[in-house]
C-alpha cells in the first residue's frame, strides 16, 4: 500500500517526501551545505569605488566592471547563479541566500523564493540544512537536472511509462501489455474472457480495446487497466482518479472528508454544489460557472458590460443595451447618433439633428463661411403680408419670444403689445405716468422668461428726457395679465437708454445709455442689469461725436469679446470697447472715418463680423477683426435708403430694411436680402451684386397705403422657420401710420 501511496504522488510531493525522510543522507535528499547563513537583505546603492576591481567596506564583490549578468552588479552585489549550475558551496551561488543543494546526488545552485516566483520547469520547495534550518527553494520540478523523470527505475521516462510504478520491459506473454499492468500476462490473446480472467475462450466484442470484453467491461469508455487509486473503477470513470475513498467530499472534488448527500447526482457533495439541481461537471464555456446555473453558458464572458445581455447576443458590448434615446435599435453607447432615430441620412458624418445641411455633405464648404456648399443659400424670394391691427401707431421695435408663439412690439410712444404668431391677434398696455414714453428697444433672454424694455420719458410740458428701463416677465403675464407682467425698473440716470441686448457671457443684460442731445456734447455708456438680483452694474463710458442708438456684440482680432457702437444723430460715430489680456480699452478709431449717419449695426450670430448701416451714406460697412472695411469697399446703394439689419437666428440670410421710396417704377419699402459672407457688390441692383433686393413693391396702394417718409424700423426672424415679423410706420403733425407685417422666404420652412 505504501509503495500504491508514493506512486500517486506528483513530482514535488514526491521529491518533498524524499527530503523530509531521507534523515541527512546527502546522496538522498536535496539538502544545503552549511556555508554562509542567510542574511536577506535589500538592494543596495552603487558604492564610488565600486569596478575598481578591489573589494571595498559596502561591496559583496568587485569584477573590475559595472555591468550586470556577468555573477556581479553594477551596484557591486552578487548575482544569482544559473539554476542546476554546479557547486562545491554556497559562495558558488552568488547570493548569500541562494543554496548549494543536492539534487539526484550532484550538487547544483538552487535559489532563494521566498521573494520571487521560480521559473519554468521548477518549483518552490522547503530546503532542510544540517544545522536544521529550513528555507524555500527553486528545484527541479521532475527531481533532477536535466534528463527526465524514471520512478520506477524501469529505464522510460514517467511521461512514456506505460506502466507506471512497473517495469516496462517485463511482458512475458509480448502483449505490449507490460506484466505488471496485465490481467492475464501469460495470455497473449485475451486478458479476460466470457469465462472470467484467464479462462480461454475469448470474446468478439472489445470497443474500448482495453483487453476487456465488452459484456464485462467496468468502464466501457476507457482503460480498465489504468486504475490510479486501486479503488476498483478505471480512471476515465473515475470522477477522482487518486482518491480512493469518494469521488467527491465536502471540501470539493477529490479532496477532503467523505459527504453522503449529493442530491443532484453530479458527484459534488450538496454542501460544496456550485449548482444546486445541475450538474456541476458541465461548464460549456469553461467559465467556473455550471451550465445549469449560468446566464451565458456559452460565453465565458458572460455578460462583460453588465446590461443584462449575454455577450454572444450584446448589440453593443462596450455598453448598455438598455441605453437607447432614439429608439432606433442602436444603443446609445455605439450609436454615431444616439439623439437622432435618422441617424445621418446623408452620410457626411455629422447626425441629422446636428446638421447643417440635412441633404448634403457638411464637410463641403469650399469658401470656408460656415455654410456646406450644397447648402449655400441662393438669391431668395419673400411674400410680405400687412397684418390688420386697430389704432396701430408707428412701431419701434418688435422682438419674437423664443417659444415662436408670441411676439413683443413696441409702439413708438406709449404702447406695448403683445402679438399671437398663430391667429396673430393683439394685446396692449399703456405705462401709466405722466408725459410720454418714447421706446426703443427690446430684448428676451434665451429661456424667454424675461424681457427688457428700454426708452425715456418726456414729462408734459418740458423737452428734457429721463432714460426709462422696465421689465417684463412672461409668467406673470401668462397667470395675471399684460398690466401685471410689466414693471418699472430703476436703473442709473440718464437722458435716453438706447438700446438693450442679452449677453450669453455675462448671463444678464446690457443696456446702452446716452447723455446729450442737440448740440450738446454726446457720451454713452454700458450698463448691466441682473435679472436673477435685480441690480444694474457700470461697465464703461466714452465721450461720442454724435448722438449713439444701437450696439452689437462682435469679437475683436483676437476672437475675445467686444462690444460696438454705432452713432447717427447729429453727426456720426462708432466706437468699441473690449478686453486685451484681462485689460478694458476703448477703441475710437476703427479704421474709417468715413462712415457717414450709422443708425443700426447686426452682428452674425456667431459673433465674427457685424454690418453697420449708414443711412446718410446709403451703404453697408463690415466691422471685422477690430477694424470697419474701407468707404470703397462698402456696398452702396444710393436709390435705396438703409435704416436696420436683421440676421436670422442660422446667420445664413438676414434682411436689411429702410424706407419708403417712389421713384420710376412705383412705391415701395427698401428691403435687401443678405447672405452669409456674400458681400462683393461692385454694381448694385444687378446680377453682379451679392446682395438681393427684394423690396415690398406697391407700399403705396393697399394694403400697404403708406405715406412718404414711412420706414421699416425692425425686423424680427422666427428660430423654427424661415419668416417673421417686420414693423414700423412714421409719425407727423398729422397723424401716425403703423405698419406690421409678416414675411417669408419662398421655398423655405412655412412660418404660415
Amino acid at each position: 500500500m505504501l509503495l500504491s501511496s508514493i506512486r500517486r504522488l506528483t513530482p514535488l510531493a514526491f521529491l518533498s517526501l524524499f527530503f523530509l525522510t531521507s534523515c541527512g543522507d546527502p546522496d538522498a535528499s536535496a539538502v544545503a551545505d552549511d556555508a554562509t547563513p542567510d542574511t536577506g537583505r535589500d538592494d543596495r546603492p552603487a558604492q564610488a569605488d565600486c569596478g575598481d576591481g578591489e573589494l571595498q567596506e559596502g561591496e559583496e564583490c568587485d569584477d573590475s566592471n559595472r555591468t550586470n549578468g556577468d555573477g556581479c552588479s553594477r551596484e557591486c552585489v552578487r548575482e544569482p547563479a544559473e539554476l542546476c549550475a554546479p557547486c562545491a558551496s554556497d559562495d558558488d551561488c552568488g547570493r548569500d541566500i541562494d543554496w548549494c543543494v543536492r539534487v539526484d546526488g550532484e550538487r547544483v545552485c538552487a535559489r532563494d523564493c521566498s521573494q520571487e516566483a521560480c521559473p519554468t520547469g521548477y518549483v518552490c520547495s522547503p530546503v532542510t540544512r544540517e544545522d536544521g534550518r529550513v528555507a524555500g527553494q527553486c528545484l527541479p520540478e521532475r527531481g533532477i537536472c536535466g534528463g527526465c523523470a524514471d520512478a520506477d527505475t524501469d529505464g522510460i521516462c514517467d511521461e512514456n511509462d506505460v506502466c507506471p510504478g512497473n517495469d516496462d520491459t517485463q511482458d512475458a506473454d509480448s502483449d505490449d501489455n507490460p506484466d505488471g499492468c496485465d490481467t492475464c500476462p501469460e495470455d497473449p490473446d485475451r486478458a479476460v474472457t466470457t469465462d472470467g480472467p484467464c479462462q480461454g475462450g475469448g470474446c468478439t466484442s472489445d470497443a474500448d480495446a482495453d483487453t476487456v470484453c465488452d459484456d464485462v467491461d467496468a468502464c466501457p469508455t476507457g482503460d480498465d487497466r489504468l486504475d490510479t487509486d486501486d479503488d476498483g473503477t478505471p480512471n476515465a470513470c473515475d470522477t477522482c482518479p487518486e482518491d480512493p475513498e469518494r469521488a467527491v467530499t465536502t471540501d470539493g472534488p477529490c479532496g477532503g472528508i467523505v459527504c453522503s448527500d449529493d442530491a443532484d447526482g453530479d458527484g459534488v457533495c450538496d454542501d460544496a454544489d456550485r449548482c444546486a439541481g445541475g450538474d456541476d461537471r458541465t461548464d460549456a464555456d469553461g467559465d467556473g460557472v455550471a451550465d445549469a446555473c449560468d446566464d451565458c453558458p456559452t460565453d465565458r464572458n458572460d455578460d462583460s458590460d453588465g446590461d443584462g445581455s449575454c455577450d454572444s447576443d450584446d448589440l453593443c458590448p462596450t455598453g448598455d443595451d438598455r441605453l437607447d434615446a432614439d429608439l432606433d435599435g442602436t444603443p446609445d453607447a455605439c450609436d454615431a447618433c444616439p439623439d437622432s432615430a435618422l441617424g445621418d441620412l446623408d452620410e457626411d458624418g455629422v447626425c441629422d439633428d446636428e446638421d447643417l445641411c440635412p441633404l448634403g455633405d457638411d464637410t463641403l464648404d469650399a469658401d470656408r463661411d460656415g455654410v456646406p456648399d450644397a447648402c449655400e443659400p441662393t438669391a431668395g424670394s419673400y411674400v410680405y403680408e400687412r397684418v390688420p391691427i386697430g389704432g396701430l401707431g408707428n412701431q419701434a421695435a418688435v422682438a419674437v419670444h423664443p417659444s415662436n408663439a408670441w411676439a413683443l412690439m413696441l409702439q413708438r410712444t406709449e404702447l406695448v403689445r403683445v402679438i399671437q404668431t398663430g391667429d396673430l391677434t393683439t394685446e396692449s398696455w399703456d405705462p401709466p405716468g405722466s408725459g410720454s414714453i418714447y421706446w426703443q428697444d427690446l430684448a428676451f433672454n434665451p429661456e424667454g422668461t424675461v424681457a427688457i424694455l428700454v426708452g425715456y420719458r418726456i414729462a408734459s410740458g418740458s423737452s428734457s428726457t429721463t432714460g426709462v428701463v422696465y421689465r417684463f416677465d412672461t409668467e406673470v403675464w401668462a397667470t395675471a395679465g399684460l398690466a401685471s407682467a410689466i414693471t418699472a425698473l430703476t436703473p442709473t440716470a440718464a437722458d435716453r437708454y438706447m438700446a438693450v441686448e442679452f449677453d450669453a457671457n455675462s448671463g444678464g443684460f446690457i443696456l446702452l445709455s446716452a447723455n446729450g442731445t442737440g448740440t450738446s456734447s454726446y457720451n454713452v455708456a454700458l450698463r448691466s442689469y441682473n435679472p436673477q438680483t435685480n441690480t444694474f452694474g457700470f461697465i464703461a463710458a466714452q465721450a461720442t461725436g454724435a448722438g449713439c442708438s444701437d450696439f452689437a456684440f462682435v469679437n475683436n482680432e483676437f476672437g475675445d469679446p467686444g462690444t460696438l457702437i454705432v452713432c447717427g444723430e447729429n453727426g456720426y460715430d462708432a466706437i468699441y470697447w473690449t478686453e486685451v489680456g484681462g485689460i478694458s480699452e476703448w477703441r475710437l478709431d476703427l479704421g474709417n472715418n468715413s462712415l457717414g449717419n450709422t443708425s443700426r449695426v447686426a452682428a452674425h450670430p456667431d459673433g465674427n463680423y457685424a454690418l453697420m448701416m449708414s443711412w446718410s451714406g446709403d451703404a453697408i460697412y463690415r466691422f471685422q477683426g477690430g477694424i470697419v472695411n474701407s468707404y470703397s469697399a462698402a456696398p452702396r446703394f444710393s436709390t435705396r435708403r438703409i435704416w436696420g439689419a436683421e440676421f436670422a437666428p442660422d446667420g445664413r440670410r438676414a434682411l436689411i430694411y429702410g424706407q419708403y421710396m417712389s421713384i420710376t417704377g412705383g412705391a415701395f419699402f427698401v428691403v435687401l436680402e443678405y447672405r452669409h459672407d456674400e458681400y462683393s457688390c461692385t454694381s448694385p441692383l444687378t446680377p453682379s451684386c451679392d446682395l438681393t433686393e427684394v423690396s415690398i413693391r406697391g407700399a403705396d396702394v393697399a394694403p400697404w397705403i403708406a405715406p412718404s417718409g414711412a420706414r421699416i424700423n425692425d425686423a424680427s426672424w422666427r428660430s423654427d422657420c424661415d419668416g417673421g415679423l417686420l414693423v414700423g410706420g412714421n409719425s407727423t403733425f398729422s397723424g401716425e401710420y403703423g405698419l406690421v407685417a409678416t414675411f417669408q422666404l419662398e421655398g423655405g420652412r412655412p412660418c404660415w
